[in-house]
This record gives C-alpha cells, structure tokens and sequence, in this order.
C-alpha cells in the first residue's frame, strides 16, 4: 500500500480504469461505484429547520436509573432512532426530531418538534445537552455530484426551543459512524468521480487508430494498441483539478475541505475508484479530519482504539466460479494529538454474518466467517486472528473447518473468550479459548435444538440469546430464548429455555438481526423485545415482555401493543377512502384490514425508566408500569399540535 503524496497513484488508477471500462464494458467500481451509486431527488428550499414548540420547562429531578442503546462494545457508541436520558426521549420520526417529555410520567408530552427541510433523518446519538442527527441531506451543492450524509448537532439545553449550532455535511454514503469519547467518526462509501470529458478524450483517441490489418495482428493484439493509445493521450490530458476535483469533501458551518491526495491510500494492484472515507470530527471543536483507502468498505466494527471496515471479495475460476473472500481494512481512530489514518488490510477466507463477527483485543482482530466454495458447497466456518505488520493485516492465528454443512448464525466474542453459534438442523454452541492469539481452539460445545440469532452476555459467566426454535428435523418453529453458563468453557450448558411462540404459524423478532432492539436491564432484570405473530387469522404486533432470574429463569411479564395508536390512524385511512374513492373503503374499511394494518405498525423499541417502560412505535410513544404493565401514558405522534412556530438557523 503506498500513499499517493503527489497524486500519482491516483492519476494512473483514474486513467487505466476508465481505459479498461472502455475497452470490456467495465462498469463495476465498488460499493457506490459510479455506475452503481445511488440518486436523489434534491430539495431547494433553505437549509434552516422549523421547531415548534409545547409543554413547559424540563423537571428538576430524575428517575432512579434508565436503560441506554445496546451497543457491541464498551465506550463505543452507536447510532439508533431514539435515545433517553431518563426525563426525555429524543427520537426521529419522519422528517422531525421529536422531543418528548417522559419524566414524570404524568406530564407526558411532546415538548419540541424540529422539522427538516433539507435532511431525511435516520438516525441519532445524545450527548449530554447535545442531539446529534445524521440522515441523508436533499438539497443541491455547486460542485458535489455524490450523495453527502448530514450531520446536525442540535442545542437540546433547552427542550423548549432546540437550536442547531452546527451543520456538517460528508460527501458519499453512510456505511456506519460511532462515537468514542469526544469524537464522531462517520465511514463512508465514495468513488473517484471521472470526469466527462476524460471519456470524451478516450473516444476520440479510439477513433484516431488506424484499424490494424485483422491478419496480421490477433484480437487482443488490436485490444492492447487501442488501451495504450488510449492511456497515452489521457495521461496526457489529466490535470491536478481533475485529481482533486474526484476526492470527497467535508462541509462543516460553511467551510469545505477535500480529502488530500497524501492521506488517501492505494492497493498495490486495483481496478476500481471505489473508496472509504473515515470523518474524525470533533464534538467539542470545529476540528474535522478525513482520510481514506480506494477500497470498498460494508460491514463495520469500531473498538475504542481503531475501525475496521469489511467487504465481500470474490475471486473466479477459469470456469468462472467464485470462491468467497473477505477484506478487511484498518484504521486508526487516532487520539487528541493524532489524526486517524489508514493501517493495514488483509484478507481471510468465507464471508462475515454481521459486526458481531469482528472483535478486537490487545490490538488483534478476531474474525468469524463462513466459507463458500465456487461450487455452492459450504467449507466449515473459520476463526482468523489478523494483526497489522506493516501494510498488511496479516492472520497470525486460525481455527478452520468448523461444523461443515453448517453456517454461523450469532456470535460474540468478549476478552479473551467467543463464542459461536452454527446451525442446519441442530444448534451447537461453540466456546472459544482466544486467550492465545496464534493458537485459537474450541474449548467446549453444546447441541441443542434451534439456533441463537443474537448472544447477550450479562455477567456471572451467563449468556442470554434470542433466536428461532426447531424440532428435532431441523424445521424452525418460532422464537425462543435461552440461558446458556458458560463458567466451565469445556463443558457448557443450558439453563433455562423459553419457547415464546408455541402455537403460531409464524413468529419473528427484529431483535434476531438488529441488537439495538434487544433491551436488557440489568437493574431490574427486566427483557424486552420486539415479537411479530401470526396465529391462524389472528395476529400480534408489537413488546414481548420478560423478567430474566439468573436462578429461575424466565418469567413472562405480558405483551404490549401500540392499538391504541394505530386504530385512529387507520380510521382515518378509512375516513379518507370514504371521502376520496368508496369503492376502495369496501377493503380499508374491513376488520381484515384493520387486522393487516397494524402488524404495519409494530413496536421497534423500548427502554426502561426507573419503575417503567418505554415502547416506541412509527404511531407513538406508550409507558407501562413495570410491575403489572398497566398503562401510565400515551403519546400519539399524529395527535401533537403545535403551539408554536420557531425559525431556527
């Protein structure tokens, strides 16, 4: 991997790409490629939000304690849709910023409303006083021709009258971004744009070459006199604007600048202007830092020292088969006196399930993977410890062929330990002794049936995981959850075992693939989660609700759901089919309908305050009390009216 300080490097991968793109049809340059990337409807109106405003002032005492999003690691945190401090939930709903006052649970209300006009929001963090929205931005720039992610950080001081202190934009598409200490770091997928009139150029040097006599040069003979033709006469015509004009860009309060030519880094060997950006940018300065590698970046795992971003990598056989690769790239977060910058990447064999797949300890990343061949046949699952040397992420350690015919449906791994959960009929439950970087093995096992989705440490040597039951066939037959000790690593087993779902046709959690929907509170051991059923012609959408005894085990506490709030919502479907089209309002209007449209409107959410719970949903917000569940508030966002109207710059 070598820097490309005098943009160079750059230079020759721009021209030889597109020369290569012209000559076979080329059209394939990674994540966000610029045949493959994405286009936006661009919003014009200004780039000044509206708040309005309700309710009074914040109360001056708190709840005892409150549950936070469920992130992978310790002191890295990660974006959701919704955030609480304990007195205000902070949640993005539509185009809005929705503040709601939640403590004390009587005054229940919407305190403030931010309206985007030129942000789709998607996602948030809180940080003290501060909300931090980050969404997609829909208005043009002069001069940015790629998708830019938006970041505003919102002065929630007071909850009354939200102020945006400031804005950023970063060129390319979101691929994650985490917190750590006072630090935003945003990874995001780019391409080096080419621009038209390099293309232009190429085809007027194409036409410029005397057609070679078809007997005395062969095909590909002719291929290459056209490529060197055509790389001479681009090399030739490529400027320095070109080359920075192709980098991405950060705004930040009005202020551009682009990613520098010596902080950008090149493979050895690469035929695509796809690229990964890493943002640094400062929550208490107006510091921002961007480096990146012409790499193509997807799954994306953060320690508190470094980001590795992770991508599928085929390679093909004289037969044109694949077989099924991983890379992975480092970098740096860097520290208060050091920028972040690239490190290594390295390649490992199968393919990664999610984030939980990459864990970092003592500076080694362990990775799990499942290896595809060519074929179709499933190679086993592999363990891999990858360490910087160099340039390269070199494996320094490696657990191969793990269950054959199986492929990996959860892992975790923390310290010196992991574990990994394989499925196909039964589901075996691998302890892992990580405890020796270049010598990783499988310290014990359990087989039960079914299979774990997502592994939850929660202490004393005690693991809690949510996935889907099976019978003895392999068949799934709903969600189940588990309690697994894990104290004896050669010799695991499970403690408690709960079936959630007995007699559904169907029954599915979003906490099986997405962890920031898996709520454990450790204070009053409370679970919850979001649960999906359909039970012949009846159905359930919304919070399945547990106490989790590590001694007893798990004791059902009840279900919630957000009816209350959909029905009106669907009423007015009704309403409004009445009024506009009848003939439609024969469907809308039925209690087949009704039944359909709230499985629409499930539950995504849920936190716990103090002595209650919290269930968020795309209709509203309800608190439960903890005890019985009984209902202590609701929040229907459609039912808010605005007081008043804020302009806010």
């Amino acid at each position: 991997m070598a820097s490309t300080k005098t943009c160079d490097g750059l230079k020759e991968l721009m021209v030889d790409t597109l020369v290569y793109q012209m000559l076979v049809g080329y059209n394939h340059y990674g994540y966000g490629g610029r045949f493959g990337g994405r286009t936006f409807d661009l919003d014009q109106t200004t780039n000044a939000p509206t708040v309005t405003a309700a309710g009074g002032a914040a109360p001056e005492s708190g709840p005892s304690h409150h549950t936070t999003t469920n992130v992978q690691e310790r002191g890295v945190d990660e974006a959701d849709i919704v955030k609480t401090d304990g007195k205000f939930v902070y949640t993005v709903h539509d185009n809005q910023l929705v503040i709601a006052r939640t403590w004390p649970v009587a005054q229940t209300d919407v305190v403030a409303r931010v309206t985007f006009k030129t942000l789709q929001p998607q996602q948030l963090y809180l940080r003290g006083n501060e909300v931090i929205v980050q969404g997609t931005a829909t208005d043009a720039l002069d001069g940015w021709n790629q998708g830019r992610t938006r970041v505003l950080v919102v002065d929630v001081t007071n909850r009354k009258a939200p102020r945006i202190k400031r804005m950023l934009d970063v060129e390319g598409w979101s691929a994650s971004s985490r917190v750590v200490g006072d630090d935003l770091y945003m990874v995001q997928n780019n391409y080096a744009q080419l621009p038209p009139r390099l293309q232009q150029i190429a085809q007027k040097a194409i036409a410029n070459v005397p057609r070679a006599d078809q007997q005395t040069l062969r095909p590909w003979e002719i291929q290459a006199r056209l490529a060197a033709t055509m790389r001479r006469s681009l090399l030739a015509s490529v400027t320095h604007a070109d080359l920075t004009s192709a980098l991405p860009r950060v705004r930040s309060n009005g202020t551009t600048r682009q990613l520098a030519c010596e902080d950008l880094y090149l493979p050895s060997a690469t035929n695509q202007v796809g690229m990964t950006t890493l943002a640094k940018i400062s929550l208490t300065t107006n510091a921002v830092d961007l480096v990146g590698a012409m790499v193509s970046g997807g799954t994306v795992y953060s320690s508190t020292d470094a980001m590795y971003v992770a991508a599928p990598d085929y390679t093909w056989n004289y037969q044109g088969a694949a077989s099924y690769g991983t890379q992975v790239h480092k970098f740096s977060l860097g520290s208060k006196q050091a920028r972040p910058s690239y490190v290594a990447t390295g390649r490992v064999e199968g393919q990664l399930l999610n984030q939980f797949s990459m864990s970092e300890h003592q500076g080694n990343l362990r990775i799990a993977t499942t290896d595809w061949a060519w074929n179709g046949e499933q190679g086993g699952n592999h363990l891999f410890v990858m360490r910087p040397s160099g340039r390269e992420l070199r494996t320094i350690g490696a657990l191969k062929g793990l269950a054959k015919g199986e492929r990996i449906y959860s892992g975790r791994m923390v310290g010196d330990k992991g574990y990994l959960v394989t499925f196909r009929q039964t589901d075996p439950l691998f302890t892992l002794d990580l405890s020796e970087p270049t010598r990783p093995r499988v310290a014990g096992e359990i087989k039960v049936n079914g299979f774990s989705s997502y592994i939850h440490p929660i202490g004393n040597d005690l693991l809690l995981t949510i996935g889907q039951d099976a019978d003895d066939a392999g068949r799934v037959t709903g969600v189940h959850l588990q309690i697994f000790d894990v104290k004896d690593p050669a010799h695991p087993t499970r403690k408690f075992h709960e079936k959630v779902a007995t007699r559904s046709t169907y029954s599915w959690s979003s906490a099986q693939d997405d962890h920031h929907a898996f709520m454990f509170d450790p204070i009053t051991n409370t679970l919850a989660f979001p649960m999906a059923e359909q039970r012949g012609s009846s159905s359930f959408n919304g919070l399945a609700v547990y106490r989790v005894d590590p001694k007893h085990g798990f004791q059902r506490k009840g279900r919630i759901d957000h009816r209350t709030l959909a029905d009106p919502v669907i009423a007015k479907q009704c309403a409004d089919q009445k009024s506009s089209n009848p003939a439609n309002a024969q469907y809308y209007c039925t209690e087949t309908y009704r039944n359909q449209a709230r499985m629409g409107f499930g539950i995504s959410r849920s936190m716990v305050v103090d002595k209650y719970i919290l269930s968020l949903s795309p209709v509203g917000l309800e608190i439960h009390a903890l005890a019985g569940l009984e209902v202590a508030a609701t929040l229907g966002w459609t039912k808010v009216e605005a007081t008043s109207a804020i302009a806010v710059q």
